[in-house]
C-alpha cells in the first residue's frame, strides 16, 4: 500500500517490518496508524493520513 511504501522509505525498513492498524475515519478522509520496527533504532510509530479520494496526504511520525 502507499502507506507501507511511504513508511518504509521514511524509516528505511522493508515493508515486512511494518505493521498497520485498521483504517480509521477522519475529518479530511481517513487515517491508518502503524509501527515500523527499525531494529536497533527501535519501533517507530506513525500515522498515514489520506484525503477523501484515497490519496496519501501525509505521513506523521509519532513524537516520543
Amino acid at each position: 500500500t502507499r502507506c507501507l511504501d511511504a513508511a518504509g522509505k521514511k524509516f528505511d525498513v522493508k515493508n515486512d517490518y511494518i505493521q498497520l492498524q485498521p483504517v480509521q475515519p477522519a475529518d479530511a478522509g481517513y487515517t491508518i496508524a502503524g509501527v515500523a520496527d527499525a531494529g536497533m533504532d527501535g519501533k517507530k510509530g506513525f500515522t498515514c493520513q489520506f484525503d477523501k479520494k484515497g490519496k496519501l496526504a501525509n505521513l506523521v511520525p509519532e513524537s516520543k
